[in-house]
């Protein structure tokens, strides 16, 4: 009886050990998404551009850094209003918030200092009342209004990205707002009246939408439509809530007068790699899919050969016909596929990157004088990476030229070959 207990006791262990160590390793990729998001807070600057070689990752990339900043927006906003509650300790903050959401709900009260007033009354607040914090001094209203502007960013708004290119956040679990690059060029914004960019925001351009391309390389030298001091003044003006974040192909194809502006030049090393994609279960799946077709495959062989179908031709076309309808196993190749989309969906994207602070260092390496970039690798989750960003936004440009046009697919004529009788190259 004891070696049966020692023995049960033994498989337990050996059932348990691959869950274990399953935790175990995706615990580790987790830490490496959490160091990748605290070097996006703590080391990267509020202009970002990210270049390299076609097909390198850059809108993957450029997909992935937004939904960091978008966690790095929520966890600035929650840490405020955690600051606000513990300063205020004698506030019931859940009645605290519900005032708030009854003003832009049922009152349909939107300004925040009108919210912050009417917040002041009630809790019999005195907002010039100045609260120390051993730096500086804050007024009990700012506090308030801090709160309030917060509160409105995460709860009520839940919107955290600009981009012309439709983008899906798996943050706030919807699509972008549109972006109108002329908000970027401030003075005619002001003087048309036309500027809609607010805090807390990840502005997101890419190389198929951002219009200060190489074609207008020499236009408006003297910055007088304010673009240039937009992004100069980025981070005074948004109070160092927003984040700007270009890709490019080749890092000369932006204004150099604008590039050099970013603060932060990431260039793309190697080419992404998916990580953390459950190679072992996925082994096993693949197996028994494997077994489930040949399986298939014997029967319907044997059952072609029982049909005198001898012809190697022919019982593969038969063959093939049966194994589009209903077969043994089709369910459980189904489930198993679902199942392997669902763990790639939970792996992780890799990135080599060089991280340049000045635009004209970016390309050269470093050597023991000098140190041009720093060496890291972000690992962000796949879902943040691959499929929310729209990579042929301008595909319809095929679409909208063919159906305008009078020349079909049906009227062109198949060439034939060596039929050049009538033909003259140099005419």
């Amino acid at each position: 009886m004891l070696l049966i207990f020692w023995l049960l006791i033994l498989f337990d262990i050996l059932m348990v050990l691959p869950i274990l160590v399953l935790f175990r390793y995706r615990k580790y990729y987790e830490n490496l998404f959490n160091f990748s998001v605290g070097y996006c807070k703590y080391r990267l600057g509020y202009l970002i551009s990210i270049c390299g070689k076609i097909r390198m990752g850059k809108s993957s990339l450029l997909s992935g850094l937004s939904h960091v900043f978008q966690i790095i927006i929520m966890g600035n906003n929650n840490e405020i209003m955690k600051e606000v509650r513990n300063e205020f300790y004698f506030i019931d903050f859940n009645e605290f918030e519900k005032v708030i959401s009854d003003c832009y709900y049922r009152e349909n009260i939107n300004d925040l200092d009108l919210i912050t007033d009417k917040l002041l009354l009630k809790y019999n607040l005195f907002g010039d009342y100045l609260k120390y914090n051993f730096l500086n001094f804050e007024s009990v209203k700012q506090l308030i209004k801090n709160y309030v502007e917060a509160y409105y960013v995460i709860y009520i708004r839940d919107q955290y990205v600009y981009s012309k290119t439709r983008v899906y956040s798996h943050i706030t679990n919807k699509m972008n707002l549109e972006y109108d690059l002329d908000w970027t060029k401030i003075k005619e914004a002001y003087r048309n009246k036309n500027y809609a960019i607010y805090d807390n925001f990840v502005e997101l351009q890419d190389e198929a939408t951002d219009e200060l391309g190489a074609a207008n390389q020499y236009e408006d030298m003297k910055d007088e439509s304010g673009a240039k001091e937009y992004k100069r003044k980025y981070g005074n003006m948004h109070r160092e809530k927003n984040y700007m974040i270009t890709s490019k192909q080749d890092s000369s194809d932006e204004i150099a007068r604008h590039r050099r502006l970013y603060q932060t030049n990431i260039e793309i090393v190697n080419k992404v790699n998916v990580i953390g994609n459950f190679k072992k279960i996925n082994y096993f799946i693949n197996k028994i899919l494997s077994f489930v077709d040949s399986f298939n495959r014997y029967r319907f062989m044997i059952l072609a050969l029982l049909k005198g179908i001898i012809d190697v031709d022919e019982r593969e076309q038969f063959i093939n016909v049966k194994l589009k309808g209903k077969v043994f196993g089709r369910k459980l190749e189904y489930k198993l596929t679902f199942l392997q989309k669902f763990l790639f969906s939970k792996s992780y994207c890799e990135f080599n990157c060089n991280i340049y602070q000045k635009e004209e260092d970016v390309g050269k390496e470093n050597t023991n004088s000098r140190h041009y970039y720093d060496d890291y690798t972000f690992v962000i989750p796949l879902a943040y990476c691959f499929g929310c960003f729209n990579t042929h936004e301008y595909s319809y440009i095929e679409s909208e030229l063919i159906k305008h046009s009078d020349v079909h697919f049906e009227d062109l004529q198949q060439a034939l070959m060596f039929n050049r009788v009538n033909k003259s190259y140099f005419k």
